[in-house]
């Protein structure tokens, strides 16, 4: 049996790391090979490389998983892969994906940074069957989780991949063994986004004529260290927080109630945003 592990990042790496030692120590006929991201040049960075898993270990690695030549028996798991996969040229193998929502919701792009400024409070992982349609695929298992206030997009990417292996650890056995139980999702219920959804370009924070807690949901959904910070007087933001002190007198939107050299507090239409920013 061949199993193919599509993907980058933490949780693509603590899957493989695992499958290694349970087909070492369980003896089984599994050959553990791995289709790379575009953007893994098998080079260590922020996001830890999948390819550069594989090369240390002799692994083959393969540039689509629809040219790797796989059969019925095989199997393709897909964990954070940048590439749309053609199921109809899989040979057969069975092919499963760990999202990154609590599907049907948030199907596609953006899903570290759009719950958060959609203000929710909830969200999850999913793993389903690999389908044609985008994160469509009838549902193995699901977890859901809080989103603290305090959690950044960047801090929801670390979370997904936290929850995610959670989730796949608990249902490897299974998929090797193709004992697999799924239930079709609810397309009535589905939302599907795409990157255009957000435009980072437009990262400035201008705009105070909101709720505190929107400012703030707005400035979280774009706090992502290794690409990207929201900015406010040409600053960078690290950290935000919505207030609310009814003893202060209201303030028009926009105002600034108080500053130090890496805060301020500033008025909105309801409530007070506190804005923190990377030390100069």
């Amino acid at each position: 049996m061949r199993v193919l592990i599509a993907g980058r990042g933490w949780m693509a790496v603590r899957t493989a790391r695992l499958l290694a030692g349970l087909v070492a120590a369980s003896d089984l006929d599994v050959r553990l090979e791995v289709v790379r991201n575009r953007n893994d040049t098998g080079e260590q960075s922020w996001l830890p490389s999948l390819v550069a898993f594989a090369v240390a270990r002799d692994w083959p690695i393969h540039e689509r998983a629809e040219q790797a030549s796989l059969g019925p028996g095989d199997l393709l798991i897909s964990l954070q892969h940048d590439r749309i996969v053609d199921c109809t040229r899989l040979g057969g193998a069975s092919a499963y994906n760990l999202h990154f929502a609590y599907l049907p919701h948030y199907r596609g792009s953006l899903t570290s940074a759009l719950p958060i400024r959609h203000g929710e409070t909830q969200v999850g992982v999913t793993l389903h069957v690999l389908v044609a349609a985008v994160d469509s695929g009838p549902v193995i298992a699901q977890r859901a989780f809080e989103i603290p206030p305090f959690c950044a997009a960047y801090d929801l990417y670390r979370l997904y991949h936290a929850y995610g292996f959670e989730l796949l650890k608990e249902h490897l056995e299974a998929l090797l063994s193709g004992d697999v139980a799924a239930v079709p999702q609810d397309d009535a219920a589905a939302t599907t986004f795409f990157r255009s959804a957000i435009d980072f370009a437009d990262a400035d924070l201008r705009d105070f004529d909101r709720t505190a807690t929107e400012v703030r949901d707005w400035l979280r959904s774009l706090i992502f260290p290794p690409s990207q910070y929201p900015t406010f007087r040409a600053r960078k933001i690290e950290g935000c927080y919505a207030l609310n002190w009814s003893s202060m007198k209201p303030e028009p939107p926009g105002t600034v109630i108080h500053e130090e050299p890496d805060l301020v507090i500033v008025a909105c239409r309801e409530g007070l945003v506190g804005v923190e920013f990377l030390p100069a």
